[in-house]
Order: structure tokens, then sequence, then C-alpha cells
């Protein structure tokens, strides 16, 4: 699959070449996740897993919030504040919060709104199912 944005930055590069694999057990905080979005059913969508079932969200200023406390977000990583149409949620069983590692420019679950379990297609993994490579 052909990176076709660059809402991955600087993680997956635009026009970066991954390739996916469906072969996963769970879903952990960070890992990176291809799905499908109601929204745009022809489209596929990778980012990285914030939120998890039933925890609270906020996103304030460069923070988020999950259940009150500030996340420690890797130092690869800084989100920014941008007007979120899903901003302090609780996600039900079966959902979770994603975000791009570059949330200037990332069509994310701040306006996509929780993915469900059942929109993942892959898992990304960078030992075996994440092969990146410019083209």
């Amino acid at each position: 699959m052909k990176m076709k944005s660059s809402s991955m930055e600087p993680t997956i590069t635009k026009g970066s070449i991954v390739t996916l694999t469906k072969n996963y057990n769970e879903v952990n905080r960070f890992d990176i996740m291809v799905f499908n979005p109601d929204q745009f059913p022809e489209n596929y969508f990778i980012f990285r897993v914030i939120g998890l079932p039933g925890e609270h969200i906020k996103l304030e200023g460069e923070s988020v919030y999950i259940n009150g406390k500030n996340l420690d977000i890797p130092n690869d990583l800084k989100y920014v504040e941008l007007e979120a149409k899903f901003n302090n949620i609780t996600l039900k069983e079966n959902e979770f919060y994603l975000m791009g590692d570059n949330t200037t420019n990332s069509n994310d679950s701040r306006f996509l709104g929780p993915i469900r379990t059942n929109q993942f297609v892959s898992k990304l993994k960078k030992s075996k199912a994440l092969t990146i490579r410019s083209t």
C-alpha cells in the first residue's frame, strides 16, 4: 500500500510503501492501524491508536488527557490542538481514538470520530509488517 498523505509524518512519509498484515491479536496504545472509515468507504487510513475502549479523551493545547491524566507521548511526536469535532468524549466498547503523527494535516478521530474494531484492516509492525521505503 502506498502512503498517499503526510498525515503520519515523520513516522511514515508521503509516498512510502507499507506492507500490511491482518495477523494481530490485540490493539494497544500507540499501535499504528490501517482502517476503513464509514465516511470514506473507498479509502484506507493509517493512524496511531491514542485512546482505548472505555477511556475518556480530552485534547487541550499540545496535551492529550486520558481519564484526566496527561498522556506521556513519545518524544518524536507532538500533538497540536486543532478545532476537534470529537473532543472531551468517552469511548464505548470496541471504540478507539486514533490520531495521525502529523496532527496539523490529519483527518483523524478528531474529525472522523471513534474507530470501531470492525473497521480495522491491519496492524503495522516495524519488525515484520511494516516496510517503509520512499518511491
